[in-house]
């Protein structure tokens, strides 16, 4: 019976030429160091043709890579597609039964209008060293239905809306890197992918609008995104499901139109972290600046710690503190007319709890 390993590689070198065209390769890729279409500098098309069953399908070094209308189907393990450096441009093509659909660690790599179906373990893993472009892609069938993100942001980073959610492992952006999170993005967090925090060093611009909230939620939360975790009904999203933000001395934040929920989890690790109770915030300040505004804060272990300003905000349900920490909180909604509690300066305040160094009034 043939199997994937079978043979080798179609490998093209620097300067190469290559036009493959109606197609089809099946078990070539004979180890972890080979794929049945190998690009090593060349300039290759790949339309309306198919790879299956290998250990990469097709994988790239240098060159320039467009694939159209193509078919990659495997067993369930390897990668679709890889890129490691120069361009590559996958548009209109579907990829099934994979470890990962496909895997990004340097290049240029422009993803559009895809199908990713059956991806074990995330339709793509995305370094933060890829200029990274995408839109109009799904992802269907088992196993974990997003694009995940992870490494060092030393630079401008962009991540766009697409139809599939983006999760979170452990991401940081390092000073003088810049993170900007365009209108309509869903970001999950959460195990299997670490602990679930973004760590901000640098510049983060969350940039929501008022009809296109950006989105930061449990990797179980399925009412939005859809069920990215793939595993139907059999778990629910609860406060303390993943860390959450983490603005460090010297960064910055600007949030507008956001939601968080589901997040400031782990208490334990939290505690651990800080030397007390100022860490188990889904959004946490330690000496940066950080401003939030027309956004919603809900359902976390703690809603926000030491965040400068909130304003024209939503927070709620929060299990502990809806504010904790020195912050300007004016001119929001804490879940009641009744304003947020305090023991002192609201006790018949019937929203999420404040510390006392929050100025919440007047209040929403």
């Amino acid at each position: 019976q043939p199997s994937s390993r079978d043979w080798g590689e179609i490998r093209f070198n620097i300067n190469s030429r290559g036009i493959l065209q109606n197609t089809i390769l099946r078990y070539g890729s004979n180890s972890s160091r080979y794929a049945t279409v190998f690009n090593n500098g060349g300039n290759i098309d790949f339309v309306d043709s198919e790879i299956s069953y290998y250990d990469f399908g097709f994988k790239q070094n240098l060159g320039t890579s467009t694939i159209s209308y193509s078919f990659f189907r495997n067993n369930g393990n390897g990668t679709g597609f890889y890129i490691n450096d120069g361009v590559a441009n996958v548009s209109s093509s579907s990829f099934y039964d994979h470890y990962n659909s496909f895997s990004a660690s340097g290049g240029t790599l422009n993803i559009v209008n895809n199908n990713f179906v059956n991806s074990r373990f995330g339709a793509g893993f995305i370094d933060t060293a890829v200029d990274f472009n995408n839109s109009g892609n799904t992802a269907t069938g088992t196993g974990i239905k997003g694009l995940i993100i992870g490494g060092f942001i030393d630079r401008g980073f962009i991540l766009q809306k697409d139809t599939i959610p983006y999760i979170i492992g452990h991401l940081i952006v390092n000073a003088g890197g810049v993170l900007t999170i365009n209108p309509g993005v869903i970001m999950k967090f959460g195990p299997p992918f670490y602990f679930g925090n973004l760590d901000i060093n640098g510049l983060l611009l969350v940039n929501g609008s008022s009809d296109n909230r950006v989105y930061f939620t449990s990797i179980k939360d399925d009412s939005i995104g859809g069920d990215t975790n793939g595993d139907g009904a059999a778990t629910f999203p609860n406060s303390s499901d993943y860390i959450g933000l983490t603005f460090n001395a010297r960064s910055f934040g600007l949030i507008k139109n956001s939601v968080f929920r589901y997040g400031g989890g782990f208490p334990v690790i939290c505690h651990l972290s800080s030397g007390g109770n100022y860490a188990c915030g889904v959004i946490k300040n330690f000496g940066g600046f950080v401003n939030i505004s027309n956004s919603q804060i809900t359902n976390n272990y703690d809603g926000t710690v030491g965040v400068n300003g909130i304003i024209q905000s939503a927070i709620y349900r929060n299990v502990r503190w809806g504010a904790d920490g020195s912050t300007s909180a004016q001119n929001n909604f804490w879940g009641d007319p009744s304003g947020p509690y305090h023991p002192t300066q609201n006790p018949n305040g019937r929203g999420d709890r404040v510390s006392d160094n929050v100025n919440f009034r007047p209040w929403l």
